[in-house]
């Protein structure tokens, strides 16, 4: 008889208990619900793809009750995702830019001839409708501010994270795009580039023709900076590489 008071007493101990727990997580999921909800509708969506660069690549959505949310792609300082509450001067300069923009009553698209540029886009979210409008440099003047006025929002240091972390900013006298390259004197360039052109690396121009030293470009697509020195310092008709100075007396 003891043994079954026992176990009915364990059972319905064990019962609250996970009660308890199935509370606790409901109420985490509601309050995640209701932060989300805080900030109301979806009212613009600023984007900046790719280029054959560092341009930075990343997404940010600003909402009606003055949040806004980013992930951050590539060649970014806050990679992944983040969220901000608009300061009053914040909201203010959006607001303007965002009237005079006036997507609503611009083009889907501006064309552009020039493929090394990041395509802006903005989408405008009305309940249900969505406007896109999307280019490179020959938007409107008023797009450009817009996008410059959502720019110095993403550079403030105001932002928490949701899912992301502070990436450390390249030294800004390297150009990561250039490598210059010291070949040894036995090496045969038109084989060793046509041999590298699977690589994505083509020559760019001859730095001095006496000591046999070049600069070269590759693909960011394909290759991170480290890796891509790495495997050119390890390459046998090199005798050096190094990345580029941006100031640099030649």
């Amino acid at each position: 008889m003891r043994y079954i008071l026992f176990t009915v007493l364990s059972l319905l101990i064990f019962s609250c208990k996970s009660k308890e727990k199935i509370v606790d997580q409901s109420n985490t999921v509601e309050e995640q619900t209701n932060t989300s909800e805080s900030w109301g509708n979806l009212k613009l969506t600023y984007s900046r793809g790719a280029c054959f660069g560092t341009c930075p690549v990343f997404v940010m959505e600003v909402y009606d009750n003055g949040f806004a949310k980013l992930n951050g792609k590539q060649y970014v300082d806050k990679r992944g995702l983040w969220h901000l509450e608009l300061s009053p001067a914040q909201k203010q300069n959006f607001m303007e830019a965002f009237k005079k923009a006036d997507l609503l009553n611009k083009d889907p698209e501006y064309k552009s001839n020039i493929p090394d540029l990041p395509r802006v886009t903005f989408i405008q979210h009305d309940g249900s409708n969505e406007t896109r409008v999307t280019g490179k440099e020959n938007m409107p003047e008023e797009l450009k501010a817009l996008a410059k006025t959502l720019d110095q929002i993403i550079k403030s240091n105001q932002w928490v994270a949701i899912d992301g972390e502070l990436v450390k900013q390249d030294d800004p006298n390297v150009n990561l795009d250039e490598i210059l390259v010291q070949f040894k004197a036995n090496t045969t360039l038109p084989v060793w580039f046509q041999d590298k052109k699977t690589m994505g690396i083509w020559l760019k121009e001859r730095v001095s023709e006496e000591n046999n030293s070049w600069i070269i470009g590759y693909k960011r697509s394909e290759y991170k900076p480290d890796e891509i020195l790495k495997l050119l310092k390890k390459d046998k008709g090199i005798k050096s590489a190094e990345f580029n100075k941006k100031v640099q007396n030649r």
